[in-house]
């Protein structure tokens, strides 16, 4: 692998937890969300063996997923989202939101590890039912 090659590897996955907040905010599926992400990676990688030179990489793979997002509402036949202006201005303004706030981001490995910390205290059921809820997507309702 280049150092080109290296570093734009290192730089998505320290962004990682950007993208993921920015697919999941506007997609609500973890599943699907893991999809597109996966596909930002493999554009992403396409365009560097192209040796297409990327000014500011964070910004790129939004832009990227967010157009693969409004291609996974158009295909779906059933759906109850329409595709209009509105939506595509909130999708802009979320993508805004983020340029604008990415210095809020930059800690979040250590609240994860905070966060991780405590988790590790709580009573066995409490970790059972969060690891449900958000590690496997269950619903806790009765």
């Amino acid at each position: 692998m280049s150092e080109r090659a290296t570093h734009v590897t290192a730089q998505f996955l320290a962004d990682r937890h950007r993208l993921m907040s920015f697919i999941e905010g506007l997609l609500r599926d973890t599943a699907m969300s893991e999809d597109v992400f996966q596909e930002v990676w493999l554009k992403l990688a396409r365009t560097l063996e192209k040796g297409v030179e990327i000014q500011d990489q964070a910004k790129w793979c939004r832009k990227v997923a967010k157009n693969l997002i409004l291609q996974h509402w158009r295909d779906k036949r059933n759906s109850k989202v329409v595709v209009d202006s509105t939506l595509l201005e909130f999708v802009d303004f979320v993508d805004r939101a983020f340029d604008e706030n990415a210095s809020l981001h930059d800690h979040r490995p250590e609240r994860q590890q905070a966060l991780s910390e405590c988790v590790k205290v709580l009573p066995e059921k409490s970790k059972t039912l969060i690891t449900l809820k958000y590690d496997q997507g269950d619903s806790l309702q009765s």
